[in-house]
């Protein structure tokens, strides 16, 4: 593999973040739903910070 550069770093993160921002988004918008359901949001959320996870090792 070839060095990191400081590149890749500022991608990694605006990834990062735009993907945490939109998820947050996306359960505001859904929230009542979630409520109404007696939805589970903890596996939810494992599964969406094991995509983050993967976002960030193949950036």
């Amino acid at each position: 593999m070839d060095a990191i550069t400081t590149g890749h770093w500022i991608f990694a993160v605006l990834g990062s973040g735009f993907y945490i921002l939109y998820c947050m988004w996306g359960y505001k918008i859904e929230h009542s739903n979630y409520k109404n359901f007696d939805f589970k949001i903890f596996p939810t959320m494992l599964y969406m910070l094991l995509v983050l996870i993967g976002l960030i090792i193949i950036s």
